[in-house]
């Protein structure tokens, strides 16, 4: 079983992960890699890389960069639903960063009402694709 620190709302979720955001160091200033995974996350999915970068992106990767897109405080984030739990991502555009977040499903679907409500929720069958 994976390990995690229960969340119980969506703010402390949203406070934990933007301070792992904020200490998110760049190599030389800049950022090389600009997809940085969480301590808890899952490394079978972390072997497969996100979709996110690509020149073409899938739908689940379009959805994600329209719902943060159509944000306007930086940084934007948004929870994604897949089938093995939920994955918290934090991005900002200005650096550019990206910070995912495992949450597994029990943590999740107690944030999910919260995340819909406020039109920040993704759903998909995966997140990752094989390359």
């Amino acid at each position: 079983m994976l390990e995690s620190t229960v969340n119980t709302d969506l703010l402390s979720v949203m406070a934990k992960t933007y301070l792992n955001f904020t200490q998110v160091v760049a190599e030389n200033g800049r950022f090389s890699q600009p997809l940085f995974y969480c301590e808890y996350f899952p490394a079978d999915l972390t072997a497969a890389h996100v979709t996110l970068g690509t020149t073409s992106p899938p739908d689940l990767a379009r959805n994600i960069l329209l719902n943060l897109g159509a944000q306007t405080t930086q940084p934007t984030w948004c929870l994604t639903q897949i089938p093995e739990g939920y994955v918290f991502v934090m991005h900002s555009s200005a650096e550019p960063r990206t910070l995912l977040e495992w949450l597994p499903t029990s943590e999740g679907n107690a944030l999910r009402a919260e995340a819909l409500q406020q039109d920040r929720l993704v759903q998909t069958s995966s997140l990752f694709a094989v390359s």
